[in-house]
């Protein structure tokens, strides 16, 4: 008698930090959203090389669904490239995701005062709030694609935009939605959502499709 297996190749939902552009001396924390049955083995790397497991400066927690680093005191040496890298026996290599980390000195000032949206009017930075007065000589860009997470972060259709100056994605919304994620209808501009009810039927309970969490 043959047994088949049965369960869920691994997968990465999402992977994101509390804040891109950091300070030294302060927290990061780096959550990785995983899918996977069996729960898959998550292994942690910066700039292609595994992260020592040196419980002075790194703390690593593992969910069912969830595994975060957590680096306690960051430092300028602590810039680079984090990937989040996956695996269960259904899949032979891990799959993986990436995020882009800059430590800057305590004495280094990283903000940016108003700006003006210009074409990016339904585009709300994650956590920020900004005036639509002239922008600033040092605004260098109106955003550029999200290096990792993409238009994951963004719900009914919005695009995932990342302002460098400020370190946070964002995300600009169609018609008729609004939020930091388009996550809200906008009752003034209504329009004929996206969203398809079939790819919800698809991807089952509290799981992924696309740029939908169904």
């Amino acid at each position: 008698m043959t047994l088949l297996r049965t369960g869920q190749r691994a997968s990465i939902e999402s992977l994101y930090v509390n804040n891109s552009t950091i300070r030294e001396g302060r927290r990061i924390r780096i959550v990785c959203k995983v899918f996977a049955q069996p729960p898959p083995k998550v292994t942690w790397f910066k700039d292609g090389r595994s992260i020592v497991r040196d419980p002075a400066r790194f703390q690593f927690i593992h969910l069912r669904r969830r595994a975060e680093l957590l680096i306690k005191q960051a430092l300028q040496n602590d810039s680079g490239v984090y990937e989040c890298r996956a695996k269960n026996k259904f899949v032979r290599q891990p799959v993986t995701r990436s995020v882009r980390i800059d430590v800057f000195p305590e004495n280094v000032e990283v903000t940016s005062k108003s700006f003006k949206w210009e074409n990016f009017a339904n585009t709300v930075p994650f956590n920020k709030s900004y005036s639509t007065e002239a922008p600033p000589t040092n605004w260098t860009h109106l955003g550029s694609p999200c290096p990792v997470i993409g238009d994951a972060f963004c719900l009914n259709g919005g695009t995932c935009v990342f302002f460098k100056d400020v370190g946070e994605p964002a995300c600009k919304c169609p018609d008729g939605f609004l939020g930091n994620r388009c996550e809200t209808k906008n009752p003034t501009n209504l329009q004929p959502s996206t969203y398809n009810k079939k790819e919800e039927q698809q991807c089952g309970d509290n799981k992924f499709y696309g740029s939908y969490y169904c």
